[in-house]
């Protein structure tokens, strides 16, 4: 599971993209760049908000996970201790 950090910078930087998209169409069909930035402003507020519940309830659900995902395992997992490399003396 991704931390809300991480989610909080998709969900921003997913926003931005967003904003500059709704307001350069507005923009073109209305040839209004005031309305264009109002619309996109608040299309920002609503769709930050709505981003950022969708990714936290989709990090909740299994659907779509392989079971021994290494992404769902943390990297020190994937580093054995030394002793575990080694037979001991003991063993041979």
């Amino acid at each position: 599971m991704e931390t809300h950090t991480r989610t909080i910078a998709k969900t921003a930087s997913w926003r931005v993209l967003g904003t500059v998209i709704t307001s350069g169409v507005v923009w073109v069909i209305t040839g209004k760049a005031e309305l264009g930035l109002s619309i996109a402003a608040l299309d920002c507020c609503v769709k930050l908000i709505t981003y950022y519940a969708h990714e936290r309830v989709w990090n909740s659900i299994s659907f779509g996970y392989h079971k021994h995902s290494r992404l769902q395992t943390k990297p020190d997992d994937f580093n054995p201790q030394p002793a575990q490399l080694q037979p001991s003396i003991e063993s041979c």
